[in-house]
């Protein structure tokens, strides 16, 4: 073999390492404190943005904040191999040491955390409007029967409401930045409304900016 056939053949060698290289792509595994609202709206988000295979859903074992941490725990216990894990959490009638307790459990660890106060619901709503006075689940679920015709079962609510998206990331920004600004911190479970389902959105956002072409 000559000279130029082994540079040749080295090049090709390195194109393909390169090309694997690039190949690879980050993983998300995802808990869900419910199996409708949240779930669906990421499932169909995961469809558009072309990710299934890199993002996983954990097995829904309860919605108790501590329960969605634990699902994640188990899943971890069968494939670690993930790049970032979420769990998505309402506070709803949960005690501050669950609710609270859950983030920092979860934050220590390396657990990303995209919690609603009071419920998952407040993100749908700030699609549609500002909203920095209290509201509780009833009246959340009330307009957004008048506002959309929301149910939770709606499977095809993040098609419905997707065109709205950036206002609602930017509306979000805004609530954690109205209570870090009257508080000095922000707080969970005290600021309703607050959420940062927000930082999930914005990180499946950046996986699909990043997702590796087909190759051919």
């Amino acid at each position: 073999m000559g000279t130029d056939d082994r540079h040749k053949i080295a090049k090709a060698q390195r194109k393909r390492t390169i090309k694997k290289t690039k190949s690879i792509s980050k993983k998300v595994l995802i808990a869900c404190e419910d199996t409708k609202s949240s779930r669906f709206y990421f499932t169909r988000m995961i469809k558009d943005y072309g990710l299934r295979g890199q993002v996983v859903f954990a097995k829904h074992i309860g919605t108790n904040p501590m329960k969605v941490l634990e699902a994640i725990k188990i899943h971890l216990l069968k494939d670690s191999n993930f790049d970032e894990k979420w769990i998505v959490i309402d506070k709803d009638s949960y005690s501050k040491s669950e609710f609270n307790g859950t983030i920092a459990s979860a934050k220590a660890l390396d657990i990303n955390v995209a919690y609603s106060n009071e419920s998952y619901e407040l993100w749908i709503l700030l699609h549609f409007k500002d909203q920095k006075a209290y509201i509780n689940r009833l009246q959340l679920n009330k307009e957004l029967k008048d506002l959309v015709d929301y149910e939770k079962s709606n499977e095809f609510i993040y098609e419905i409401i997707k065109s709205k998206q950036n206002e609602a990331i930017k509306r979000s920004k805004n609530l954690i930045k109205f209570f870090i600004d009257i508080n000095g911190s922000s707080n969970p479970f005290d600021d309703n409304p607050s959420n940062t389902i927000y930082q999930l959105v914005e990180s499946l956002e950046k996986l699909k900016t990043t997702k590796p072409s087909k190759e051919h």
